[in-house]
């Protein structure tokens, strides 16, 4: 069964992390320092970004996989896919810019996409044990 809400959700938000790891590639390469962030903290907080967005891009991901192969209302997915798209840019525009009310909601907004499918999941499991 294809999911296509979970599919355009995963290509966007893996572009994302294509291009965050470009940044990090392209800071090494112009700062000269290829492993570590030699103390330098332009350096520092895009590794910080990237590896942010690795850590809490996976989980919500496959939660929403999981979610859609149980077939809710196709607006829940959606929104739940708005909002954890939405979350993980604003929190790099956050983070880049040191703008802490858009890193907040941006995390704010990536919580809120790992709890609806959680939350949905668990009414399924729920009613099939």
């Amino acid at each position: 069964m294809a999911w296509p809400i979970t599919s355009l959700t995963a290509a966007l938000l893996g572009l994302g992390l294509v291009a965050l790891s470009l940044f990090v590639s392209f800071g090494r390469r112009s700062t000269g320092i290829d492993l570590g962030d030699g103390d330098n903290p332009l350096l520092s907080r895009r590794i910080r970004v990237h590896a942010n967005f690795i850590e809490t891009v996976p989980i919500p991901l496959v939660l929403l996989a999981l979610f859609e192969a149980q077939g809710p209302a196709r607006e829940l997915l959606w929104i739940t896919a708005t909002l954890l798209v939405c979350g993980r840019a604003a929190h790099v525009a956050g983070m880049l810019m040191r703008n802490l009310p858009l890193r907040a909601g941006g995390m704010l907004a990536t919580h809120a996409a790992t709890a609806i499918p959680a939350f949905g999941l668990l009414a399924y499991a729920s009613n099939a044990v």
